[in-house]
């Protein structure tokens, strides 16, 4: 994640949908479900940090 390539997302959710921790594989799924917008939150270079962090700080 911290070199924002996306190309390694299938092989560990791989091996997160094999492991034996419940909440793991759950977590894998959820990530299945919305795979393309998690693949595109791991490789392009823009991130919406900088508006959320405005948004808390108006919510606060």
């Amino acid at each position: 994640m911290k070199r924002r390539n996306g190309a390694g997302l299938d092989d560990w959710l791989d091996k997160a949908m094999s492991c034996g921790i419940h909440e793991l594989r759950n977590f894998a799924r959820g990530i299945r479900k919305d795979y393309d917008a998690v693949y595109a939150g791991i490789s392009q270079p823009w991130s919406n940090g900088q508006v959320e962090g405005q948004v808390n700080r108006l919510k606060t």
